[in-house]
């Protein structure tokens, strides 16, 4: 059976749609991210680079410090601006894990130690 331009349009590779959305700077780190097991399409776990994506998919992203909740808005047909690549998805949920906040107020705290010192 043919594809069609139309059916074609609307289907996307995983890793290429979190490149394309800036997710990931390159194809290669999102198909890592995928095998290691960060990403998750509507809950499955066993998810692939090459699993299909279509709009309305609702799309997990896990890593050291961030956990969101994504909803694919449209498939990009090519990788754009970081403006124009805000357009093709909706963060419904964020949560910044403990290990971020922790560097965080370290970092905090050495930049104003070094402010005291300079003093």
């Amino acid at each position: 059976m043919k594809k069609n331009k139309e059916d074609i349009a609307l289907l996307c590779r995983l890793d290429k749609w979190l490149w394309a959305a800036r997710f990931y700077k390159t194809r290669k780190l999102a198909s890592d991210s995928i095998k290691e097991g960060n990403i998750s399409i509507e809950g499955k776990t066993l998810v692939k680079p090459s699993s299909t994506i279509i709009p309305n998919n609702i799309i997990f992203i896990n890593n050291d410090y961030m956990r969101r909740k994504i909803i694919v808005k449209e498939l990009p047909i090519k990788r754009e601006s970081f403006n124009q690549a805000k357009k093709v998805y909706l963060i419904v949920e964020e949560k910044s894990s403990e290990v971020k906040e922790y560097f965080e107020r370290r970092l905090l705290k050495k930049s104003q130690e070094n402010k005291k010192e300079k003093n």
